[in-house]
């Protein structure tokens, strides 16, 4: 796999208008890392007062149409986290691959770096879930913060690749108890219900 990087081509206006809420980058006609892209998204407007999640279609990574990039986010709190994670996590990918870091830790340290910066930015009281995905020719990899979701349909099979992060899961109670917090009524020190996420 080349580690050429092309210049990142906005399609839209997406990362600056907080009404429209994906980041698209480089999506031709015919995508080259997958053979079709599509997403829907829902404001749920009679349950939820404001919309927080976005998503980031990135096909072309590398410029040799051989790595794609594609993320959700699930924001919570405000909309602070996840904008910025929705504008930033894929370049903190590309700095990465421009870096040779191997693909099965790209998506890992991407999660820390951002996670990181949104600490920097005072972005404490609200955060994000993630779910993101590198696909290139012949693998698939897979991270996810919190309950954000991926799922793999084969054939007419379901299968989960990703691990909801919550905190009436006993590993991540174990977890959070380890590193000097508590859960109460299945939610991390009494508040969240997710036991990973970017942002708070």
């Amino acid at each position: 796999m080349k580690n050429k990087v092309t210049e990142l081509k906005k399609t839209g206006n997406a990362a600056t208008n907080k009404k429209n809420t994906a980041v698209l980058y480089d999506i031709p006609p015919h995508p080259q890392s997958v053979k079709q892209i599509g997403f829907c998204e829902e404001p749920n407007v009679r349950f939820r007062r404001t919309m927080e999640d976005a998503h980031c279609i990135f096909d072309n990574v590398t410029g040799d149409g051989t790595v794609g990039y594609y993320g959700i986010y699930d924001g919570h709190g405000g909309r602070d986290a996840v904008d910025f994670t929705a504008e930033n996590f894929h370049l903190n990918l590309v700095e990465l691959l421009k870096q040779q870091v191997p693909l099965p830790e790209i998506l890992r340290k991407a999660h820390l770096i951002t996670d990181q910066q949104l600490g920097e930015r005072n972005i404490l009281y609200n955060g994000t879930t993630t779910a993101t995905l590198l696909v290139t020719s012949t693998k698939l990899y897979s991270a996810n913060a919190g309950d954000a979701r991926s799922v793999l349909f084969r054939g007419e099979s379901a299968i989960r690749i990703t691990r909801d992060h919550k905190a009436s899961d006993k590993a991540e109670a174990d977890r959070i108890r380890e590193a000097n917090g508590f859960v109460a009524m299945g939610r991390v020190n009494g508040v969240l219900s997710v036991a990973r996420a970017l942002g708070d």
